[in-house]
């Protein structure tokens, strides 16, 4: 009976490269894609053009310092400043995504972050 297996077929051995890769590319719960930019071209932003990554914001904060994780492994510590503002300096982000000004909790970095207006409420910023 050939049909018999298919339904093992779809599902690969826990551990092998096929469900590891499964893994890594399927969209985990409460994740968005969000952009990143480093406006002076080093720093945590790497350099001054968008790049676009799947992402997830931590809900404990620590003295307003939002953690955002990288591909579950990588992590960037910001805090969001009230005074610093976005002027439209170089290159836009994605349409439909809304900038957010922030710099690195660590090294003090000014960082562009490009996250859908929805999403604000992840990082603690109220748009009511």
């Amino acid at each position: 009976m050939v049909f018999g297996a298919l339904p093992n077929a779809l599902r690969p051995t826990p551990g092998s490269l096929l469900d590891r890769w499964l893994q890594r590319t399927t969209p985990q719960p409460d994740t968005f894609v969000c952009g990143i930019r480093g406006p002076g071209g080093d720093g945590a932003g790497g350099s001054g053009r968008w790049r676009y990554r799947r992402v997830w914001v931590d809900p404990l904060r620590e003295n307003g310092i939002v953690t955002v994780w990288f591909n579950g492994k990588d992590s960037l510590r910001v805090r969001f400043d009230v005074d610093l503002r976005w002027t439209g300096d170089g290159p836009r982000p994605r349409p439909g995504l809304d900038v957010l000004p922030a710099r690195s909790a660590d090294s003090g970095t000014e960082i562009m972050l490009a996250v859908p207006p929805g999403e604000f409420v992840r990082f603690g910023i109220d748009v009511s």
